[in-house]
């Protein structure tokens, strides 16, 4: 089969990702903080994780979680992004969750291709998109006005 017809097939996500939704999503007591992280910035975040930075130590595991299951997926099962499903390569765009709390325990991270953040000002909504896509029972709430407090 052409590689170009094995690419059209439906889109499935990956059976772990429900449970460990759930375990965050336990922890946030739905109530998430979303970050990306551009390729440039996955050494700064190193770096900082290693002055302890309880952010960065936060964010470190499922960001190198996520390089480290790009970069060991077998070529006929490449792992793909988080919004479209294409495959993905070195250097993409990650995406992290935490519960937001002051210590968070659980999280989750997944990148999106080169394709989806050719326009930086779109990534934000290509992320919300594919946490929508990976966590459909999730709300995203706006706060419209910074002092607005938290939900």
């Amino acid at each position: 089969m052409p590689k170009r017809a094995r690419a059209q097939k439906p889109y499935k996500r990956p059976g772990d990702w429900a449970e460990g939704i759930a375990q965050v999503h336990e922890e946030a007591a739905g109530l998430m903080r979303l970050f990306i992280i551009w390729p440039e910035e996955v050494l700064p975040l190193l770096e900082s994780a290693l002055a302890g930075n309880a952010l960065a130590i936060s964010l470190l595991n499922p960001v190198l979680d996520t390089i480290r299951r790009i970069e060991t997926a077998p070529p006929d099962a490449p792992a793909e992004c988080g919004c479209c499903g294409r495959p993905l390569h070195r250097g993409e765009v990650l995406c992290a969750t935490l519960p937001h709390r002051p210590d968070p325990k659980t999280s989750l991270a997944f990148a999106l291709c080169r394709t989806c953040t050719s326009d930086a000002t779109v990534v934000e909504a290509r992320a919300v998109e594919a946490l929508k896509t990976l966590w459909p029972d999730g709300r995203i709430i706006e706060i419209t006005h910074p002092a607005g407090g938290k939900a």
